[in-house]
Protein backbone atom coordinates (compact mmCIF):
# COMPACT_ATOMS: atom_id res chain seq x y z
CA UNK A 1 0.00 0.00 0.00
CA UNK A 2 1.76 3.28 -0.83
CA UNK A 3 -1.28 5.65 0.28
CA UNK A 4 -4.00 6.19 1.96
CA UNK A 5 -6.37 9.75 3.05
CA UNK A 6 -8.68 9.36 6.45
CA UNK A 7 -9.36 13.03 7.00
CA UNK A 8 -9.68 12.55 11.10
CA UNK A 9 -7.73 15.98 11.23
CA UNK A 10 -10.18 17.99 8.87
CA UNK A 11 -8.05 18.35 5.84
CA UNK A 12 -6.28 16.78 2.95
CA UNK A 13 -3.21 15.08 4.90
CA UNK A 14 -2.52 11.71 3.98
CA UNK A 15 -2.25 8.73 6.33
CA UNK A 16 0.24 7.12 4.74
CA UNK A 17 2.05 8.61 1.21
CA UNK A 18 1.47 12.31 -0.13
CA UNK A 19 -1.48 14.77 1.18
CA UNK A 20 -4.26 15.36 -1.24
CA UNK A 21 -4.37 18.62 -3.44
CA UNK A 22 -7.14 20.65 -4.47
CA UNK A 23 -7.52 21.50 -8.02
CA UNK A 24 -8.82 25.39 -8.73
CA UNK A 25 -11.28 26.25 -6.55
CA UNK A 26 -12.63 22.92 -5.57
CA UNK A 27 -11.88 24.02 -1.27
CA UNK A 28 -14.79 26.11 -1.50
CA UNK A 29 -17.63 23.47 -2.09
CA UNK A 30 -15.57 21.20 0.52
CA UNK A 31 -16.06 20.64 4.08
CA UNK A 32 -15.36 17.83 6.91
CA UNK A 33 -18.37 16.99 8.80
CA UNK A 34 -19.16 14.10 11.16
CA UNK A 35 -21.61 11.23 9.99
CA UNK A 36 -22.53 8.12 11.69
CA UNK A 37 -21.05 4.87 10.06
CA UNK A 38 -22.50 1.64 11.50
CA UNK A 39 -23.69 3.44 14.57
CA UNK A 40 -20.37 5.07 15.19
CA UNK A 41 -19.45 8.45 14.51
CA UNK A 42 -16.47 9.46 11.80
CA UNK A 43 -15.11 12.40 10.46
CA UNK A 44 -15.19 12.57 6.95
CA UNK A 45 -15.14 14.66 3.61
CA UNK A 46 -17.87 16.10 1.99
CA UNK A 47 -17.39 16.97 -1.77
CA UNK A 48 -19.29 19.21 -3.93
CA UNK A 49 -19.89 18.08 -7.92
CA UNK A 50 -16.96 19.11 -9.44
CA UNK A 51 -16.09 19.92 -13.19
CA UNK A 52 -13.19 20.69 -15.33
CA UNK A 53 -10.51 22.91 -13.27
CA UNK A 54 -11.76 21.13 -10.26
CA UNK A 55 -11.32 18.13 -8.38
CA UNK A 56 -8.41 16.83 -6.02
CA UNK A 57 -4.60 15.78 -6.74
CA UNK A 58 -3.96 12.29 -5.95
CA UNK A 59 -0.15 11.25 -5.89
CA UNK A 60 -0.51 7.47 -5.50
CA UNK A 61 3.08 6.71 -5.10
CA UNK A 62 2.85 3.45 -7.58
CA UNK A 63 5.60 2.52 -9.70
CA UNK A 64 5.31 0.98 -12.97
CA UNK A 65 4.45 -2.36 -13.33
CA UNK A 66 2.46 -5.05 -15.37
CA UNK A 67 5.57 -4.96 -17.82
CA UNK A 68 4.89 -1.12 -18.68
CA UNK A 69 6.04 1.82 -18.43
CA UNK A 70 3.45 2.78 -16.42
CA UNK A 71 1.03 1.80 -13.01
CA UNK A 72 -0.60 -1.27 -14.93
CA UNK A 73 -2.02 -3.11 -12.17
CA UNK A 74 -3.07 -1.37 -9.18
CA UNK A 75 -6.08 -1.05 -6.74
CA UNK A 76 -8.21 1.46 -5.18
CA UNK A 77 -10.63 1.08 -2.18
CA UNK A 78 -12.90 4.05 -1.15
CA UNK A 79 -15.50 4.37 1.52
CA UNK A 80 -18.29 6.52 0.13
CA UNK A 81 -21.74 7.47 0.44
CA UNK A 82 -23.92 9.45 -1.72
CA UNK A 83 -26.86 11.21 -0.99
CA UNK A 84 -30.27 11.11 -2.22
CA UNK A 85 -30.03 14.55 -4.40
CA UNK A 86 -27.04 12.46 -5.98
CA UNK A 87 -28.43 9.37 -6.46
CA UNK A 88 -29.71 8.29 -10.52
CA UNK A 89 -26.98 10.13 -11.58
CA UNK A 90 -23.73 10.35 -12.88
CA UNK A 91 -20.83 10.15 -10.52
CA UNK A 92 -17.00 10.15 -11.30
CA UNK A 93 -15.02 8.66 -8.93
CA UNK A 94 -11.06 7.78 -10.67
CA UNK A 95 -9.79 10.43 -13.42
CA UNK A 96 -6.91 9.36 -15.12
CA UNK A 97 -5.96 12.57 -16.58
CA UNK A 98 -3.98 14.78 -13.94
CA UNK A 99 -5.14 17.88 -15.84
CA UNK A 100 -8.77 16.71 -15.80
CA UNK A 101 -9.27 18.46 -19.44
CA UNK A 102 -12.83 20.00 -20.44
CA UNK A 103 -14.44 17.17 -22.58
CA UNK A 104 -12.46 14.26 -21.09
CA UNK A 105 -14.04 11.88 -19.04
CA UNK A 106 -13.40 10.18 -15.76
CA UNK A 107 -12.26 6.38 -16.10
CA UNK A 108 -14.47 5.09 -12.82
CA UNK A 109 -17.70 5.76 -12.29
CA UNK A 110 -21.31 5.08 -10.31
CA UNK A 111 -23.37 4.77 -12.89
CA UNK A 112 -26.65 6.93 -13.63
CA UNK A 113 -29.87 5.42 -12.76
CA UNK A 114 -30.05 3.64 -17.01
CA UNK A 115 -27.15 2.36 -17.11
CA UNK A 116 -26.75 -1.67 -17.39
CA UNK A 117 -26.76 -4.09 -16.65
CA UNK A 118 -27.05 -2.21 -13.12
CA UNK A 119 -28.34 1.00 -12.24
CA UNK A 120 -26.65 2.48 -10.13
CA UNK A 121 -23.45 0.37 -10.45
CA UNK A 122 -19.82 0.73 -10.43
CA UNK A 123 -17.61 0.54 -13.75
CA UNK A 124 -16.30 2.00 -16.19
CA UNK A 125 -16.85 2.10 -20.09
CA UNK A 126 -20.24 1.01 -19.90
CA UNK A 127 -20.16 -1.45 -17.96
CA UNK A 128 -22.07 -1.05 -14.56
CA UNK A 129 -22.52 -3.66 -11.69
CA UNK A 130 -24.11 -4.21 -8.01
CA UNK A 131 -26.19 -1.11 -7.04
CA UNK A 132 -25.78 1.90 -4.45
CA UNK A 133 -28.60 2.93 -2.39
CA UNK A 134 -29.36 6.75 -1.49
CA UNK A 135 -27.67 7.12 1.56
CA UNK A 136 -25.82 4.11 2.66
CA UNK A 137 -21.97 3.89 2.99
CA UNK A 138 -20.19 1.39 0.51
CA UNK A 139 -16.90 0.06 0.54
CA UNK A 140 -15.89 -0.06 -3.45
CA UNK A 141 -13.08 -1.72 -4.42
CA UNK A 142 -11.12 -1.79 -8.40
CA UNK A 143 -8.79 -4.00 -9.02
CA UNK A 144 -7.09 -3.44 -11.97
CA UNK A 145 -5.09 -5.44 -14.12
CA UNK A 146 -3.65 -4.77 -17.64
CA UNK A 147 -1.98 -7.68 -18.34
CA UNK A 148 -4.79 -9.83 -17.59
CA UNK A 149 -7.07 -11.85 -20.24
CA UNK A 150 -9.97 -10.10 -21.68
CA UNK A 151 -13.30 -9.95 -19.08
CA UNK A 152 -10.36 -9.75 -16.32
CA UNK A 153 -8.95 -6.57 -16.19
CA UNK A 154 -11.07 -5.03 -14.18
CA UNK A 155 -12.57 -6.48 -10.90
CA UNK A 156 -14.98 -4.40 -9.13
CA UNK A 157 -16.27 -4.97 -5.45
CA UNK A 158 -19.54 -3.64 -3.25
CA UNK A 159 -18.27 -4.46 0.49
CA UNK A 160 -15.79 -7.26 -0.09
CA UNK A 161 -18.04 -8.91 -2.38
CA UNK A 162 -17.55 -9.11 -6.14
CA UNK A 163 -20.14 -7.78 -8.38
CA UNK A 164 -18.35 -7.71 -11.88
CA UNK A 165 -15.87 -7.88 -14.02
CA UNK A 166 -14.75 -6.53 -17.45
CA UNK A 167 -12.19 -5.84 -20.15
CA UNK A 168 -10.15 -2.27 -20.22
CA UNK A 169 -10.28 -0.63 -23.62
CA UNK A 170 -5.83 0.65 -24.26
CA UNK A 171 -4.68 -2.51 -22.55
CA UNK A 172 -1.19 -2.07 -20.94
CA UNK A 173 -0.13 1.51 -20.72
CA UNK A 174 -3.41 2.54 -22.01
CA UNK A 175 -6.05 4.65 -20.94
CA UNK A 176 -6.69 3.10 -17.30
CA UNK A 177 -2.75 2.93 -16.52
CA UNK A 178 -1.29 5.81 -14.34
CA UNK A 179 1.22 8.19 -14.41
CA UNK A 180 2.31 9.60 -11.19
CA UNK A 181 -1.05 11.49 -10.25
CA UNK A 182 -4.85 11.09 -10.78
CA UNK A 183 -7.57 13.07 -9.79
CA UNK A 184 -10.69 12.37 -7.73
CA UNK A 185 -14.36 13.07 -7.85
CA UNK A 186 -14.10 14.71 -10.75
CA UNK A 187 -14.56 14.89 -14.74
CA UNK A 188 -13.94 17.23 -17.98
CA UNK A 189 -17.68 16.86 -18.82
CA UNK A 190 -20.53 18.70 -17.35
CA UNK A 191 -23.04 16.63 -15.04
CA UNK A 192 -20.61 13.59 -14.38
CA UNK A 193 -19.61 14.21 -11.19
CA UNK A 194 -21.90 14.65 -8.14
CA UNK A 195 -21.96 15.74 -4.51
CA UNK A 196 -20.97 12.99 -1.63
CA UNK A 197 -19.20 11.53 0.86
CA UNK A 198 -15.78 9.95 1.89
CA UNK A 199 -14.67 8.20 5.28
CA UNK A 200 -11.25 6.83 3.46
CA UNK A 201 -9.49 5.92 0.53
CA UNK A 202 -6.59 3.23 0.02
CA UNK A 203 -4.65 2.74 -2.82
CA UNK A 204 -2.18 -0.74 -3.74
CA UNK A 205 0.82 -0.80 -6.14
CA UNK A 206 -0.54 -3.84 -7.14
CA UNK A 207 -3.66 -6.67 -8.03
CA UNK A 208 -5.33 -6.96 -4.82
CA UNK A 209 -7.19 -10.81 -4.88
CA UNK A 210 -10.54 -11.22 -4.21
CA UNK A 211 -10.09 -12.83 -1.03
CA UNK A 212 -7.82 -10.28 0.02
CA UNK A 213 -10.98 -7.75 -1.42
CA UNK A 214 -12.93 -9.77 0.87
CA UNK A 215 -11.18 -9.70 3.48
CA UNK A 216 -12.38 -6.26 4.07
CA UNK A 217 -15.87 -6.38 4.27
CA UNK A 218 -18.20 -3.10 4.95
CA UNK A 219 -17.14 0.00 5.79
CA UNK A 220 -16.36 1.14 9.45
CA UNK A 221 -16.17 4.64 11.42
CA UNK A 222 -12.30 3.08 11.41
CA UNK A 223 -11.92 3.71 7.85
CA UNK A 224 -10.15 0.94 5.58
CA UNK A 225 -7.09 -0.73 7.58
CA UNK A 226 -3.88 0.64 6.98
CA UNK A 227 -1.95 -2.95 7.60
CA UNK A 228 1.70 -2.33 8.62
CA UNK A 229 2.06 0.98 6.89
CA UNK A 230 1.27 3.54 10.18
CA UNK A 231 2.75 3.10 13.19
CA UNK A 232 0.11 1.96 16.09
CA UNK A 233 0.74 1.98 20.16
CA UNK A 234 -0.41 -1.69 21.22
CA UNK A 235 0.60 -1.19 25.49
CA UNK A 236 2.29 1.34 27.59
CA UNK A 237 3.21 0.31 31.26
CA UNK A 238 5.06 1.92 33.83
CA UNK A 239 6.66 2.05 37.51
CA UNK A 240 8.25 4.59 39.60
CA UNK A 241 11.37 5.12 37.01
CA UNK A 242 10.66 3.53 33.95
CA UNK A 243 7.86 3.67 31.00
CA UNK A 244 7.43 -0.03 28.99
CA UNK A 245 5.90 1.43 25.29
CA UNK A 246 4.99 -1.12 22.49
CA UNK A 247 3.94 -1.03 18.82
CA UNK A 248 3.14 -2.44 15.53
CA UNK A 249 3.50 -1.53 11.97
CA UNK A 250 6.04 0.53 10.24
CA UNK A 251 8.89 -2.53 10.00
CA UNK A 252 11.58 0.30 9.81
CA UNK A 253 13.41 2.60 12.17
CA UNK A 254 11.65 4.18 14.61
CA UNK A 255 12.76 7.57 16.52
CA UNK A 256 11.43 8.45 19.94
CA UNK A 257 11.24 12.17 20.81
CA UNK A 258 10.73 14.08 23.80
CA UNK A 259 9.29 17.00 24.99
CA UNK A 260 9.92 18.81 28.43
CA UNK A 261 7.29 21.72 28.19
CA UNK A 262 3.54 20.00 27.45
CA UNK A 263 2.09 23.96 27.13
CA UNK A 264 4.98 24.83 24.07
CA UNK A 265 6.46 21.18 22.80
CA UNK A 266 9.98 21.50 21.09
CA UNK A 267 10.43 17.86 20.29
CA UNK A 268 13.87 16.54 20.90
CA UNK A 269 15.35 13.34 20.08
CA UNK A 270 15.25 10.96 23.41
CA UNK A 271 16.90 7.47 22.52
CA UNK A 272 18.35 6.32 19.22
CA UNK A 273 16.63 5.63 16.37
CA UNK A 274 15.42 1.67 16.73
CA UNK A 275 13.95 -1.16 14.74
CA UNK A 276 12.42 -2.53 17.92
CA UNK A 277 9.02 -3.14 18.68
CA UNK A 278 9.42 -2.24 22.07
CA UNK A 279 11.20 0.30 24.23
CA UNK A 280 11.91 1.03 28.25
CA UNK A 281 12.16 4.79 28.94
CA UNK A 282 13.78 6.57 31.97
CA UNK A 283 11.89 8.81 33.85
CA UNK A 284 13.70 11.70 33.84
CA UNK A 285 11.12 14.68 34.58
CA UNK A 286 8.79 15.38 36.75
CA UNK A 287 6.57 16.15 33.73
CA UNK A 288 7.28 15.59 30.35
CA UNK A 289 5.61 14.19 26.67
CA UNK A 290 6.90 11.12 24.35
CA UNK A 291 6.09 10.25 21.17
CA UNK A 292 6.93 8.14 18.00
CA UNK A 293 8.49 9.17 14.90
CA UNK A 294 9.16 7.18 11.47
CA UNK A 295 12.86 7.89 11.50
CA UNK A 296 13.93 10.15 8.42
CA UNK A 297 16.34 7.95 6.44
CA UNK A 298 19.58 9.73 5.11
CA UNK A 299 19.54 10.23 1.80
CA UNK A 300 22.49 10.35 -0.03
CA UNK A 301 22.70 12.52 -3.35
CA UNK A 302 22.98 9.98 -6.58
CA UNK A 303 21.61 7.07 -7.80
CA UNK A 304 18.57 5.61 -5.09
CA UNK A 305 16.47 2.00 -5.37
CA UNK A 306 13.80 1.89 -7.97
CA UNK A 307 15.61 4.20 -10.30
CA UNK A 308 15.32 7.30 -8.37
CA UNK A 309 17.93 9.71 -8.33
CA UNK A 310 18.40 12.54 -5.28
CA UNK A 311 19.32 15.95 -5.79
CA UNK A 312 21.44 17.92 -3.31
CA UNK A 313 18.48 20.22 -2.01
CA UNK A 314 16.77 16.83 -0.82
CA UNK A 315 14.42 16.35 -3.23
CA UNK A 316 13.70 12.82 -5.09
CA UNK A 317 13.73 12.36 -8.89
CA UNK A 318 11.76 9.60 -10.24
CA UNK A 319 10.76 9.39 -13.81
CA UNK A 320 6.50 8.91 -14.78
CA UNK A 321 7.69 5.82 -16.77
CA UNK A 322 10.71 3.87 -17.26
CA UNK A 323 14.07 5.61 -17.32
CA UNK A 324 17.76 4.87 -18.68
CA UNK A 325 20.24 6.27 -16.61
CA UNK A 326 23.91 7.09 -18.04
CA UNK A 327 26.63 10.08 -17.23
CA UNK A 328 26.25 13.41 -18.62
CA UNK A 329 24.01 16.02 -19.67
CA UNK A 330 21.60 14.87 -21.84
CA UNK A 331 20.31 18.50 -23.93
CA UNK A 332 17.75 16.94 -26.92
CA UNK A 333 16.98 13.78 -28.66
CA UNK A 334 15.17 12.64 -31.72
CA UNK A 335 12.95 9.28 -32.40
CA UNK A 336 13.77 7.41 -35.55
CA UNK A 337 11.21 7.38 -38.34
CA UNK A 338 10.32 4.03 -37.39
CA UNK A 339 10.03 4.19 -33.90
CA UNK A 340 12.61 1.82 -33.17
CA UNK A 341 15.21 3.63 -31.57
CA UNK A 342 15.89 7.19 -29.85
CA UNK A 343 18.88 9.15 -30.49
CA UNK A 344 20.52 11.06 -27.01
CA UNK A 345 22.12 14.04 -28.06
CA UNK A 346 24.32 14.23 -24.85
CA UNK A 347 27.25 17.00 -24.31
CA UNK A 348 30.02 14.72 -24.86
CA UNK A 349 28.18 11.23 -26.85
CA UNK A 350 25.78 10.18 -28.93
CA UNK A 351 23.70 7.58 -27.17
CA UNK A 352 21.37 5.06 -29.28
CA UNK A 353 18.78 3.87 -27.37
CA UNK A 354 16.34 0.87 -27.77
CA UNK A 355 13.03 2.46 -27.80
CA UNK A 356 11.02 -1.00 -26.86
CA UNK A 357 13.56 -2.34 -24.55
CA UNK A 358 14.68 1.05 -22.95
CA UNK A 359 18.44 0.42 -23.36
CA UNK A 360 21.49 1.92 -24.30
CA UNK A 361 22.77 0.53 -27.89
CA UNK A 362 25.65 2.60 -28.27
CA UNK A 363 27.36 5.67 -27.20
CA UNK A 364 29.55 7.54 -29.26
CA UNK A 365 31.76 10.06 -28.54
CA UNK A 366 31.74 13.37 -30.73
CA UNK A 367 35.19 13.74 -32.56
CA UNK A 368 35.06 17.40 -31.84
CA UNK A 369 34.93 20.00 -28.84
CA UNK A 370 31.49 18.38 -27.59
CA UNK A 371 27.67 19.43 -28.47
CA UNK A 372 25.35 22.57 -29.16
CA UNK A 373 22.76 22.92 -26.20
CA UNK A 374 20.45 21.39 -28.82
CA UNK A 375 19.78 19.94 -32.47
CA UNK A 376 20.02 16.74 -33.83
CA UNK A 377 17.79 15.42 -36.87
CA UNK A 378 17.42 12.17 -38.37
CA UNK A 379 17.37 11.57 -42.21
CA UNK A 380 13.52 10.57 -43.29
CA UNK A 381 14.58 7.20 -44.61
CA UNK A 382 16.18 6.60 -40.85
CA UNK A 383 19.69 6.23 -42.56
CA UNK A 384 21.51 9.27 -41.56
CA UNK A 385 21.57 11.13 -37.79
CA UNK A 386 22.56 15.15 -37.66
CA UNK A 387 24.19 16.97 -34.94
CA UNK A 388 25.46 20.22 -34.15
CA UNK A 389 28.46 20.76 -32.16
CA UNK A 390 29.76 23.18 -29.61
CA UNK A 391 31.76 25.60 -32.38
CA UNK A 392 31.18 25.64 -35.88
CA UNK A 393 30.48 21.70 -37.11
CA UNK A 394 27.85 19.76 -37.95
CA UNK A 395 28.27 16.00 -37.28
CA UNK A 396 27.27 13.30 -39.49
CA UNK A 397 26.67 9.04 -38.16
CA UNK A 398 25.50 6.70 -40.86
CA UNK A 399 22.91 3.60 -39.64
CA UNK A 400 23.60 0.22 -40.86
CA UNK A 401 20.71 -2.18 -41.70
CA UNK A 402 21.75 -4.22 -38.17
CA UNK A 403 20.74 -0.51 -36.81
CA UNK A 404 24.38 -0.58 -35.52
CA UNK A 405 25.66 3.58 -36.15
CA UNK A 406 29.09 4.58 -36.98
CA UNK A 407 31.06 8.11 -37.85
CA UNK A 408 31.20 9.55 -41.41
CA UNK A 409 32.34 12.75 -41.15
CA UNK A 410 32.17 16.40 -40.08
CA UNK A 411 30.47 18.80 -42.30
CA UNK A 412 32.69 22.33 -41.39
CA UNK A 413 30.76 25.53 -41.11
CA UNK A 414 32.33 28.90 -41.79
CA UNK A 415 33.57 30.83 -38.51
CA UNK A 416 31.23 32.42 -36.51
CA UNK A 417 28.18 30.13 -38.14
CA UNK A 418 26.80 29.15 -34.37
CA UNK A 419 24.48 27.09 -35.67
CA UNK A 420 20.30 27.48 -34.79
CA UNK A 421 19.50 25.48 -31.82
CA UNK A 422 16.12 23.59 -33.63
CA UNK A 423 16.96 21.56 -36.39
CA UNK A 424 15.54 19.01 -38.42
CA UNK A 425 16.12 17.20 -42.11
CA UNK A 426 13.40 18.11 -44.83
CA UNK A 427 12.62 15.84 -46.77
CA UNK A 428 14.62 14.30 -49.54
CA UNK A 429 17.14 17.26 -47.95
CA UNK A 430 20.73 16.64 -48.25
CA UNK A 431 23.39 16.84 -45.61
CA UNK A 432 24.96 20.08 -47.84
CA UNK A 433 21.52 21.61 -48.59
CA UNK A 434 21.04 21.47 -44.72
CA UNK A 435 24.53 23.05 -44.83
CA UNK A 436 22.85 26.09 -46.73
CA UNK A 437 19.92 26.30 -45.10
CA UNK A 438 21.36 26.46 -41.54
CA UNK A 439 24.07 28.93 -42.94
CA UNK A 440 20.38 31.02 -44.53
CA UNK A 441 18.82 30.96 -41.71
CA UNK A 442 21.82 32.07 -39.06
CA UNK A 443 22.34 35.23 -41.96
CA UNK A 444 18.66 35.99 -41.72
CA UNK A 445 18.55 35.88 -37.65
CA UNK A 446 20.67 38.78 -37.82
CA UNK A 447 19.50 40.36 -40.73
CA UNK A 448 15.15 39.47 -41.92
CA UNK A 449 12.44 41.56 -40.90
CA UNK A 450 10.40 38.83 -39.76
CA UNK A 451 9.94 35.12 -37.92
CA UNK A 452 8.02 32.56 -38.64
CA UNK A 453 6.67 31.09 -35.62
CA UNK A 454 4.66 27.83 -35.31
CA UNK A 455 2.90 25.88 -32.93
CA UNK A 456 2.91 22.15 -32.62
CA UNK A 457 1.53 19.69 -29.85
CA UNK A 458 4.34 16.90 -28.92
CA UNK A 459 2.85 13.60 -27.78
CA UNK A 460 5.51 10.39 -26.59
CA UNK A 461 4.71 7.51 -28.09
CA UNK A 462 4.99 5.48 -24.89
CA UNK A 463 2.28 7.87 -22.66
CA UNK A 464 -1.19 6.85 -21.76
CA UNK A 465 -3.61 8.27 -24.41
CA UNK A 466 -5.05 10.65 -22.70
CA UNK A 467 -1.60 12.22 -21.52
CA UNK A 468 -1.60 15.26 -24.00
CA UNK A 469 1.12 17.78 -23.13
CA UNK A 470 0.90 21.72 -23.38
CA UNK A 471 1.84 23.04 -26.34
CA UNK A 472 5.14 24.07 -27.01
CA UNK A 473 6.60 26.74 -29.28
CA UNK A 474 9.59 26.70 -31.68
CA UNK A 475 10.72 29.10 -34.05
CA UNK A 476 11.64 28.95 -37.60
CA UNK A 477 13.81 31.35 -39.48
CA UNK A 478 12.09 31.92 -42.80
CA UNK A 479 14.59 33.36 -45.58
CA UNK A 480 14.15 37.20 -46.69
Amino acid sequence: MTGQWDFQQGDLRATVGADLEYAGNTAQQVSFPLKNIQGRVARVMAFGANGAGQGFYLRHGGRPNGGGHFVNQYTLMMDVMFPAASSGQWRALWQTDPFNREGNEAEFYVSDAAAAPSPNGIGAEGQFHGALAAGTWYRLAFAVNLAAPAGRQLMKYINGVLVGAQSLSGGVDGRFALGPAVQLFTAGRPGLAQAGFVRSLQFVNGWMSPADIAALGAPTAEGLPPGNSVLKIKGLGHNASTLELAWSGLGKDVQLQQAIRPAAPDWQNFLPATTNQQIHIPITAAQTRFRLQPAPAEIQVGQLPEEQQSLPSRQILRAAGRQVQFAGRPVDLVLSPDGQTVYIKNMRNLLVVDAAGWWIRQTLAFPGGGASMHGVAVSPDGSHIYATGAGNELYEWAVASNNLVSFVRTIALPGGSYPVSYTHLRAHETPEHLVCRLLLEKKNLHTSTRLQITTTTHKLPYLPHNYTYPQTRHTHLIPT
